[in-house]
């Protein structure tokens, strides 16, 4: 949900106009549109203007299923989340049963958790599913990005109160590309006081042109130090956090960058909390969030107070923050360098895939009736090669 690593390496060394953009990849919870089934991974073409089914629940459910036959794995219990370029143009998938005893018997003690992070090889040929890993320490997987230098999916976890597995892990958990081996780089810490890294979301690299190769931002829908205005009520929160780790993948930190809800901190007349009964917490927590490479511009979405742009200090602190979109009931949000437009799914008016330009002008919606959960750009089959060939560049020009 912001613009993944690979992208992330052309960073200034290609410029925009020189890379051609295929389109975009994007997961869809529930649909209305006749054309796309509910929970499936969809790719929009920006050329013809047309979607294409890359991946169906069954298919999603059938995979796990092999992948952890001991699992009891349904394709009732699918609900796909996040999408981001992996290795080799491969996509990274998050499936996220979002507390797994709400669609199967209580799993306690023991029993396993239903979450499984996938890849999905030539999306815009003949894609093929695979699971990586299955259930362990990945439960309700949200956000998912691709980490280079250790050939790790980064993966945000948030198993929700209800879920009390013996692995749980509501935090940070890596998946190796290769082997699946699955490592706690981080886990939210217990008991108060707040403001507390909780229940988070979704994550994007640290975009500065100094931050550290392991600098990722990360959303935090709880654990604000205000919720629903009554400070001792632990639900409302919507907080921006720096996840810093080491390469062999411990040592994870999580640094508070902003609390969205302490007026004092933002300086806006908004804490983002809101009594609304469509929102299962009754707050209006951030959910998305992207960057712009090579800049201190950082892109949230929030479920009811639409998408800011929050700008960081050299050194990486906040600095202000900015509305540029007043869209509500939003998940998933994306930056296209290829277009050098924001990419967002909303709910919002029967929901749908839409685009604006970072200064807020030029909302336009590409794709209708659909509710989004993950959303990244794809560049064209002749772009891999500059990007790759961009990442060599940058590395010399670092040498």
């Amino acid at each position: 949900m912001r613009l993944k690593m690979m992208i992330a390496l052309a960073g200034a060394s290609v410029g925009v106009a020189t890379l051609a953009q295929a389109g975009i990849v994007f997961t869809v919870e529930a649909s209305t549109n006749g054309n796309i089934p509910n929970q499936s991974v969809i790719y929009y073409n920006r050329t013809t203007a047309l979607t294409g089914v890359k991946a169906t629940a069954s298919q999603i459910a059938a995979s796990i299923a092999a992948q952890n036959p001991g699992l009891g794995f349904q394709e009732s219990y699918v609900r796909v989340a996040d999408v981001a370029v992996g290795p080799n143009g491969d996509f990274l998938l998050t499936q996220g049963t979002f507390n797994d005893n709400q669609y199967a018997p209580p799993r306690v003690g023991g029993q396993p958790a239903l979450g499984a992070v996938l890849r999905i090889q030539n999306i815009t040929t003949a894609p093929s599913l695979q699971t990586i890993t299955s259930s362990g320490f990945v439960s309700n997987a949200i956000g998912t990005i691709y980490h280079s230098p250790t050939n790790t999916a980064l993966n945000v976890m948030n198993p929700g109160g209800l879920m009390n597995p013996s692995m749980r892990t509501d935090g940070i958990v890596g998946v190796n590309y290769g082997t699946g081996a699955q490592t706690v780089m981080y886990n939210e810490p217990v008991p108060d006081p707040r403001p507390k890294y909780q229940a988070g979301a979704y994550i994007a690299k640290d975009p500065r042109g100094n931050a550290g190769a392991n600098d990722y931002l990360v959303t935090s829908i709880q654990g604000g130090i205000n919720g629903n205005g009554d400070p001792n009520n632990n639900a409302g929160g919507a907080q921006l956090y720096r996840f810093t780790f080491a390469n062999d993948l411990t040592g994870g930190t999580m640094t508070r960058v902003v609390d969205f809800t302490n007026t004092a901190e933002t300086g806006q007349a908004t804490n983002f909390l809101i009594g609304n009964a469509d929102d299962f917490f009754n707050n209006g927590g951030v959910r998305g969030v992207t960057s712009v490479p090579g800049t201190n511009e950082v892109y949230v979405a929030f479920r009811f107070f639409g998408i800011w742009k929050v700008l960081l200090n050299a050194d990486g602190t906040y600095n202000s923050m900015s509305q540029i979109d007043t869209t509500p009931f939003l998940d998933a949000i994306a930056y296209d360098p290829f277009q050098d437009k924001i990419v967002f799914g909303t709910q919002n008016a029967g929901g749908g895939l839409w685009e604006i330009n970072r200064d807020g002008t030029g909302l336009t919606q590409l794709v209708s009736g659909v509710f989004i959960r993950g959303i990244d750009v794809i560049p064209a089959p002749g772009a891999m090669a500059l990007l790759g060939l961009a990442g060599l560049v940058a590395g010399r020009r670092r040498r």
